[in-house]
């Protein structure tokens, strides 16, 4: 006597359509942030200009910076990577692009690659007080 095996059942169409749903949600949650930049970048800001003295915390800082954000090509376009990088650059400054790397960084599970940025701060916009 043959014995019966059991064929196995489709996946449940509603399970799919929960995934998909669960990964749009987490994707539209998924903006780049801010990390801590890597060595690499720290080494590759070129001085800045003197300071008069001691700044304020309101006070432009003209130096140069490293920036460093998070993101996930599932998740983030290009565009929206450049975009936050520009808004974390003083007075729509200048922006480079020095490194990227995805191993051993401080990064997200669904944004691992940590991307690098050399961030040359533009003039300080004029002021009505001065």
């Amino acid at each position: 006597m043959p014995r019966e095996t059991a064929t196995p059942r489709p996946p449940a169409p509603g399970r799919a359509f929960l995934a998909a749903l669960l990964l749009a949600a987490l994707s539209a949650c998924a903006q780049p942030f801010e990390v801590p930049p890597p060595r690499e970048a720290r080494r590759a800001v070129p001085p800045g200009p003197a300071l008069p003295g001691p700044l304020g915390p309101f006070d432009y800082d003209p130096r140069p910076r490293a920036i460093a954000l998070c993101y996930g090509s599932l998740v983030n376009d290009p565009g929206e990577v450049m975009q936050k990088a520009q808004e974390l650059c003083p007075n729509d400054g200048r922006i480079e692009r020095v490194a990227e790397d995805v191993f051993w960084n401080t990064c997200a599970l669904l944004q691992p690659v940590r991307v690098s940025f050399v961030c040359i701060p533009g003039p300080p916009e004029p002021s009505e007080y001065q």
